[in-house]
C-alpha cells in the first residue's frame, strides 16, 4: 500500500502547470456553489492531529474546525457549536476564523430549523427555547456579516434571513444593491491571466489544493484504466516546485511532527477555508419542486452541476457502446440499385450531379439512423460535461470555468430578482412585484422557476387577479414532487 505523501509526490509532476486564471476562476465557482465542493474530511486523521497538537497552532485549530464540520454533517449541530466556541479564541489565521464563524452559523441555523420543526408537531420544544436559539442565530449572522464585509454572497444570505425575520424593508434595500452588484459582474468582460500559477501570483493554499485535487483525478483515472495504482516514486516531485509550494514547505511551517497524511489533511482544510464560502445552499440538489425543464434551464443546470458533480463514466460507456453497436446510415440518397439506374439513364445535356438532384432531391430528407442519433447523443454529453482539472494548464479550461461562473452569476441574479418580488409583496406592493418577477419567468432560464411562479402567483392574488394567479399556481402544482416517488435520502432541506 502506498504512503499518501509518496503518492502525491508521484502524481503532481505529470500535469502541465496550471494557469493563474484557472485557479482564480475555479475558486470563484467553488465559493459560489458552497461547501458541497469540499473534499470530505478524514475524521480519524483529524482526531490524530488534534491529539498531537493539543488543539494549538495552525494545524490544531484547523483540525478542530474540520471536526465541527463533521459533527454538523452528521446532524449534530450542538456538538459543532460547542467545538467552535471552544476553539474560536485560539484561531489566529483570518481564513480559518471566517470558516469557524461560518460553521457556527450553519450549526445555529440547523438547530433553529430542527427546533421549529419539533415545535410545530409536539410540545417537546417550547416557544421560549426557540426564541433563544433564534436570538443566537441572529447574533451569528451579525458576526458572519462582519467577518465578510466585502462579500455580496454573504450579504445575499443575510438579506434572505432578514426576510425570515420579517424585516422586509431592510431586505428589499439589500436585495436592490446586491442585484446591481451581480448585474455588474455579468456585464463585465472577463479578463484572464494566462501565466503559470505560482505562490507569488496566486494564493498558495488555493494552488496547493488545486494540485492535490487534480492529482486525485489522475490517480482515479489511471487506477480505472490499468486496474492498479501508480507505482511509488515513478516521478520526482521537485520538478513541479515552480508551480506552487509543496507539502514539505507546509510541513515545515506547521512544525508539529505531523505525518504526511496529516499534512495533506491540513492542506485541504486550509484550502477550503481560503475559498471563503458563504455557508448557504443557493443551488440545492433537491427541493419539494422539480427544476424547470426548459432547454435553457436544463443547459444551465448541466453546466453548473457538472462543475462539482462531474459526469458518470457509466454514462459515457453506455453511449459509446450504443455508437459501436448501431447501424450506420446509408451514405447515398437512396438504395445503390436506384442510384445505378439514374447513372445509366442520365441525359447527355445534364450533369450527373444534376440528374441525382432531380431524382432524389438536393439532400437527404430521411431521419437520423440509430448510429447518427447515438453519435450525436454522445457528443452532446461530452460537450456538456465538465472539463477535468487535469486540463487547468490550458486556455480552454480557463474559458470553460468563466462560462460556468457567468451562468452562476445569472442564476443568482434571477434568485435575487425573485427575492425583490417577495419583499415587495410583503410590503403590499403587488403590482411592482409582478413587474419584477415576470421578466425572470419570461427568460425561461431560471433553474428554480418554482420560486418565481410562487411569488408571482401570490402577487397576482394580492392584486385580486385570481385567474392569473390560478394560472401560475397550476404550473407550480405541475412541478410539485410526489412524496411517494421521492426517496427520503434524496431530500434536501431548503435554507432560509
Amino acid at each position: 500500500m502506498l504512503r499518501a505523501f509518496s503518492f502525491w509526490k508521484s502524481t503532481l509532476v505529470t500535469f502541465k502547470p496550471a494557469l493563474v486564471s484557472s485557479i482564480s476562476e475555479e475558486a470563484k465557482i467553488r465559493q459560489i456553489i458552497g461547501i458541497r465542493t469540499n473534499r470530505p474530511v478524514n475524521i480519524q486523521i483529524v482526531n490524530s492531529i488534534i491529539e498531537k497538537t493539543n488543539s494549538e497552532g495552525l494545524a490544531g485549530t484547523a483540525a478542530r474546525i474540520a471536526r465541527a464540520g463533521v459533527y454538523l454533517n452528521s446532524h449534530n449541530p450542538t456538538s459543532a457549536i460547542d467545538e467552535i466556541l471552544d476553539v474560536l479564541p485560539k484561531i489566529k489565521d483570518q481564513a480559518l476564523k471566517q470558516m469557524a464563524i461560518g460553521t457556527s452559523l450553519r450549526a445555529w441555523n440547523d438547530l433553529l430549523d430542527d427546533k421549529e420543526s419539533i415545535l410545530s408537531v409536539s410540545v417537546a420544544t417550547t416557544e421560549s427555547e426557540v426564541s433563544k436559539i433564534r436570538t443566537k442565530t441572529v447574533e451569528n449572522y451579525n458576526a458572519f456579516k462582519a467577518a465578510f464585509p466585502s462579500s455580496w454572497l454573504v450579504r445575499l444570505a443575510c438579506a434572505e434571513f432578514n426576510m425570515y425575520l420579517g424585516k422586509s424593508k431592510d431586505a428589499y434595500n439589500d436585495f436592490i444593491e446586491i442585484e446591481k452588484d451581480i448585474k455588474k459582474l455579468i456585464d463585465t468582460p472577463s479578463k484572464f491571466v494566462y501565466e503559470v500559477a505560482t505562490n507569488k501570483n496566486t494564493n498558495p493554499y488555493l494552488l496547493l489544493g488545486h494540485q492535490l485535487l487534480r492529482s486525485s483525478v489522475l490517480h482515479n483515472t489511471k487506477s480505472k484504466a490499468n486496474g492498479e495504482s501508480i507505482p511509488e516514486g515513478t516521478f520526482g516531485f521537485n520538478t513541479d516546485v515552480l508551480n506552487g509550494p509543496n507539502l514539505d514547505v507546509l510541513k515545515k511551517e506547521l512544525d508539529d511532527n505531523l505525518s504526511d497524511e496529516e499534512v495533506i489533511e491540513i492542506a485541504f482544510i486550509i484550502f477550503n477555508a481560503s475559498l471563503l464560502h458563504h455557508f448557504h445552499d443557493f443551488f440545492p440538489l433537491r427541493s419539494e419542486y422539480e427544476d424547470w425543464d426548459s432547454d435553457k434551464a436544463q443547459h444551465a443546470k448541466r453546466l453548473i452541476y457538472g462543475a462539482y458533480q462531474g459526469v458518470s463514466t457509466n454514462s459515457f460507456d453506455k453511449l459509446i457502446q450504443e455508437v459501436r453497436s448501431s447501424m450506420p446510415q446509408d451514405p447515398f440518397y437512396a438504395p445503390v440499385n436506384k442510384l445505378q439506374e439514374v447513372l445509366k439513364t442520365a441525359p447527355n445535356d445534364r450533369s450527373i450531379l444534376q440528374s441525382i438532384r432531380v431524382a432524389f432531391g438536393n439532400r437527404s430528407e430521411t431521419s437520423f439512423s440509430k448510429g447518427d442519433k447515438a453519435f450525436h447523443e454522445a457528443t452532446d454529453l461530452i460537450d456538456g460535461s465538465d472539463m477535468s482539472p487535469e486540463a487547468s494548464g490550458t486556455i480552454r479550461y480557463v474559458q470553460r470555468q468563466a462560462e460556468i461562473l457567468r451562468e452562476l452569476y445569472q442564476q443568482l441574479w434571477y434568485r435575487t430578482k425573485v427575492q425583490i418580488g417577495v419583499a415587495l409583496s410583503e410590503m403590499n406592493r403587488f403590482h411592482e412585484a409582478v413587474q419584477v418577477v415576470s421578466p425572470v419567468i419570461e427568460a425561461d432560464e431560471f433553474i428554480y422557476m418554482w420560486r418565481a411562479l410562487l411569488t408571482r402567483s401570490r402577487a397576482y392574488k394580492g392584486m385580486g387577479c385570481i385567474t392569473l394567479s390560478d394560472k401560475d399556481t397550476k404550473l407550480l402544482n405541475n412541478l410539485k414532487r410526489s412524496l411517494v416517488a421521492s426517496p427520503l435520502y434524496d431530500a434536501v432541506k431548503q435554507e432560509h
